[in-house]
């Protein structure tokens, strides 16, 4: 299967995510498994690219709406 990129975006103010105050609500992932499914109230996915470079060019306009 040819992996593909998924955008994360954090959510900074759920209890868990204390940690990351000071860092990037995104966070890009590498995966393979296209039956798995990512869920958590912790973070929203964004989107899915076939590229890193795409998925990091969507991270730059820090998006507010998942695509």
């Amino acid at each position: 299967m040819k992996p593909f990129f998924i955008v994360f975006k954090h959510d900074l103010k759920h209890p868990a995510n204390s940690w990351r105050k000071n860092r990037s609500p995104f966070e890009i992932w590498k995966e393979h498994d296209d039956s798995f499914k990512h869920d958590s109230v912790t973070y929203e996915i964004m989107g899915y690219f076939s590229t890193r470079k795409d998925a990091q060019a969507f991270v730059k306009t820090n998006p507010v709406e998942a695509v």
